[in-house]
């Protein structure tokens, strides 16, 4: 098991949107790879996406999923600055 915190800051509606993107793309990718996720997200006031939230990925690959997805992730928030 694997704990993982997104967060968008004090940032812009954009980084909000980007959490829930990221969240979206790692519980799918851990499905695939037949691990179950579990997630509690932040107030999501404005309809753009939730301040923050925590997904926890269950199973013995859950560490190696994280991995690779947290590099993609830096990546991509990146581009977006």
């Amino acid at each position: 098991m694997i704990r993982l915190l997104f967060t968008s800051g004090r940032g812009p509606a954009e980084c909000r949107i980007a959490v829930g993107k990221a969240v979206a793309t790692l519980a799918a990718e851990a499905a695939v790879l037949g691990l179950e996720t579990d997630c509690l997200e932040g107030p999501n006031a404005d309809g753009h996406g939730p301040a923050s939230a925590i997904v926890v990925v269950h199973g013995d690959a859950a560490a190696a999923l994280a991995r690779p997805c947290m590099r993609r992730m830096i990546a991509l928030s990146a581009d977006v600055r």
